[in-house]
């Protein structure tokens, strides 16, 4: 499945290019089809298999650096081995010789002389064309045995229909492009690029198949790079340690190499002094010999190894090392909920047409822009939408157009009033001359109504409405850049109400006073107190906590707990929604998710608790006594319960909840045949001794286990449905007492929330997926280094919002404000810079 990376689209190409984008939109018919497409990270993987990972504008080559994740390999400037131009006549494009060669001869060549449209560059149009008789021509290159990075050229200069030029590549046997039509992915009079990274050769030949899906598929040009690695730090050091250190440490994760003599976590200075002090130990070597850069890169060996090394700073919140990064900006197409919300809110629809769409595919949130994929069904049902809508539109007239679509001046008022709102910025002369030849060319033929008709389809089915395009003027910049005063009022309405702006944050955009910091901070306490916001609020809780999701997919067994019903589970639910719910409401502290002595209670839930006092249906405000047993969301009984099995309780599934939700250190998940490792052990009720055993069997499953396992033993006392127990059901104690890593004791549940909500982490966690969700991006709080927990890329954003919320105590509302007012919100670097 071939895979699109709209962040490496030229924003400018493919604005300035609208007028073909409509045209080929309006003719698009529902149901054709080519290929699924879907977003994809442009970061190169590090695996031995081939991956499409990006696509580019124009045919120069871009080739993605790896992960700088110590433990890895830095790539090293590539080395061109050969380009080849399929028509067979040698020429030069954006500094690529491409060469004449005679390995394309399976198909008709054919040469034309076309500029790409909107820039100065000559699009590489010496094409070899196939026709579907011509079924999997392989092409073997002679190259040197190695790893190879290849560029798949593609060009459009006849075809303006989708379906027309279809095609299948496979490299080295693996598939890397199914059903790739060429006019879909770069338009007409247009070039686009497909890369596939770490090819591996090792029998002299790079076998490259191309085989046409249609007549006149065509390829214009290949050019293949070699890939060299040099070894990081962390592999030197993995050198180091084979050769002095393993003869004594079996595994670089023992729990050993972790902890100094007072068992506290240490950082990397740390832990490169006690191997410089002591190691090795042994007959006939003296300590201290492995020192200097043995020591340094044995210690990034074993810290980029061990999962949890270094992430638990016990004090405070270290500073970062670094200021606030702007990132990249990304290609945001909406989401299904924000284009219902949009066009109810632009048009007066309630009918939630996006209900119909394709499931979109969600990371950590459902607006992260690199997971929202656009396949061509999703084109034929964008169609679908926009012809209802434009056609409802015309019918409702003036109330929704400010004007009546009879009369031809409509066009105007339109085009200067309506498309400002539905493109969230005033269009410019030559888009609204693009869009008055659709309307033009439509009355020519029709009538004044009919072409309102067709021009507001192409407005709804403009990249404009369905992305949220930013311009770079300068898509390589890696300076800063503000945005727009547009730009902001539209990420801003989009982050606060999943919504288009409104009329008064258009008239802030408009005369520029959004880009004051005052303005901008009197618009979020404006919105956030408005009802849209609470509406979205909700999405983001249950996006982030997963508490609805988990009690869903995670039943419990009703033949165990005959007492948990369908509709106890339901009110155990919105006793977290009404929690969570007045957090919000009332600008609590983010802490109160761990340690807040209310929760909200109606009949059911309250007899389920043992509380008297509560009858009826309705929610009403608790307080937990000084002797309550419970507290925050982890005293709930949904949370309890969703993070359990069936039958019994897992401490592992309640502490990964922990770490991945409350202190943003989610632990990677088991390496392949962990589980082999496991001794067989007697299925016992005392779900805790059996966790103990398993993570203390094997040095490889208590490097984790050492850090998940005690918060979820701190949750025992809770059964599998989160009700209060002394014992299990064979009569063994409850033992809920347990120590964090950071030798920080605990009793319970009372006294883990109150550790939990005094930890800076918790409050960098929540501050994390608030920015991840108000940026539609992932958030790096920890470097991917893990060996040093202050410089991932975001964490200078963080780290400013946390110091600038600590008066309130990390309130939900302040963290969204400063996040709103935060560089990491209001700029971006170019695209195109890394």
């Amino acid at each position: 499945m071939i895979k699109i990376d709209t962040r490496r689209i030229a924003t400018v190409a493919l604005l300035s290019g609208v007028a073909s984008t409509l045209g080929a939109c309006v003719a698009v018919e529902t149901g054709s089809s080519s290929s699924d497409a879907e977003l994809s990270s442009s970061t190169a993987s590090t695996s031995s298999a081939p991956l499409i990972v990006s696509s580019s504008s124009s045919a120069q080559p871009v080739v993605s650096s790896s992960s700088s994740m110590p433990s890895q390999p830095q790539p090293i400037e590539p080395e061109l081995v050969f380009a080849v131009n399929a028509g067979g006549a040698a020429t030069t494009y954006d500094g690529v010789d491409f060469e004449a060669d005679n390995y394309f001869t399976g198909g008709n060549t054919y040469t034309a002389d076309n500029d790409i449209a909107n820039t100065n560059e000559d699009a590489l149009f010496l094409s070899e064309r196939y026709d579907t008789g011509n079924a999997g021509i392989t092409y073997s290159f002679p190259v040197q045995d190695g790893t190879y990075t290849v560029f798949l050229h593609f060009a459009e200069i006849y075809q303006d229909t989708i379906g027309a030029r279809v095609f299948n590549a496979s490299i080295e046997g693996q598939e890397v492009l199914t059903n790739f039509d060429v006019f879909a992915e770069a338009g007409r009079f247009a070039a686009t690029t497909r890369e596939a990274v770490n090819i591996p050769v090792s029998d002299g030949a790079l076998d490259i198949t191309l085989t046409s899906v249609t007549d006149n598929a065509k390829i214009s040009g290949i050019s293949v790079y070699a890939t060299e690695v040099v070894l990081s730090d962390a592999d030197k050091g993995k050198e180091y340690w084979g050769q002095i250190c393993a003869s004594c440490h079996t595994r670089p994760t023992d729990k050993a190499l972790v902890q100094d003599n007072g068992g506290n976590p240490y950082n990397l200075s740390a832990l490169t002094q006690i191997i410089t002090a002591s190691m090795p130990l042994g007959a006939g070597v003296s300590p201290s010999d492995c020192v200097g850069e043995c020591a340094d890169f044995t210690a990034k060996y074993l810290a980029s190894v061990n999962p949890f090394y270094g992430r638990l700073p016990t004090i405070g919140a270290p500073e970062p090392q670094g200021d606030i990064d702007a990132n990249p900006g990304i290609m945001n197409r909406l989401n299904k909920l924000q284009y219902n919300n949009t066009v109810r809110d632009l048009l007066g629809d309630n009918s939630n047409p996006s209900d119909s769409f394709p499931a979109d595919f969600t990371g950590r949130f459902s607006n992260i822009a690199e997971t929202l994929t656009l396949s061509n069904e999703y084109v034929g049902k964008y169609y679908e939408a926009s012809s209802k809508l434009a056609s409802q539109a015309v019918q409702a007239g003036s109330s929704v157009l400010g004007c009546n679509p009879a009369d031809q001046s409509c066009r105007d008022v339109v085009l200067n009033n309506f498309a400002t709102k539905a493109w969230r910025r005033p269009l410019s002369s030559e888009e609204k001359s693009q869009l008055s030849a659709v309307y033009n060319s439509a009355n020519s033929s029709t009538n004044a109504t009919t072409a309102m008709t067709t021009m507001l389809r192409a407005l709804l089915l403009s990249p404009n409405f369905i992305f949220r395009p930013e311009i770079d003027t300068n898509l390589n910049s890696s300076q800063a850049q503000n945005l727009s005063a547009y730009e902001l009022a539209t990420r801003l309405s989009y982050f606060l109400w999943a919504t288009m702006p409104d009329d008064a944050l258009l008239a802030k955009a408009a005369n520029g006073s959004l880009l004051n910091d005052a303005t901008l901070k009197s618009e979020v306490q404006r919105m956030l107190a408005d009802s849209r916001a609470q509406a979205v609020i909700d999405v983001f809780f249950e996006e982030w906590l997963q508490i609805a999701y988990w009690v869903k997919n995670h039943p419990a067994d009703k033949n165990t707990f005959p007492q948990y019903t369908d509709e106890l589970e339901n009110n155990l639910v919105k006793e977290s929604v009404h929690t969570l719910n007045y957090i919000f409401e009332n600008n609590r502290p983010v802490t109160d998710l761990a340690n807040a002595r209310y929760t909200f209670l109606n009949g059911p839930v309250a007899d389920f608790y043992g509380i008297d006092g509560y009858v009826g249906n309705t929610f009403r405000l608790h307080q937990w006594d000084e002797g309550s047993r419970r507290r925050g969301i982890l005293g709930q009984a949904a949370v309890l319960t969703g993070h359990s099995h069936g039958t019994k309780t897992s401490p592992v599934l309640r502490g990964l909840w922990v770490m991945d939700k409350i202190l943003c250190d989610k632990p990677p998940a088991p390496s392949e045949g962990i589980f082999d490792l496991f001794p067989t052990i007697e299925n016992i009720p005392n779900t805790r001794a059996m966790s103990e055993e398993h993570s203390e069997s094997n040095s490889v499953c208590s490097s984790c286990h050492s850090y998940i396992d005690p918060i979820g033993y701190g949750l025992e006392s809770f059964d599998a449905i989160g009700q209060w127990r002394d014992t299990y059901s064979d009569g063994t104690p409850v033992n809920s007492a347990a120590e964090l890593p950071t030798k920080e004791p605990f009793g319970g549940l009372v006294d883990l929330s109150n550790i939990l909500a005094s930890k800076s982490e918790m409050a960098l966690c929540s501050i994390q997926w608030s920015m991840s969700y108000a940026l539609g991006r992932e958030v790096d709080l920890f470097s991917a280094e893990v060996v040093d927990p202050v410089s991932g890329r975001d964490y200078a954003a963080v780290y400013d919002v946390y110091k600038k919320t600590e008066d309130s105590g990390h309130a939900i509302k302040d963290i969204l404000t400063q996040i709103a007012l935060s560089p990491a919100f209001r700029q971006r670097r170019g695209a195109n810079s890394q």
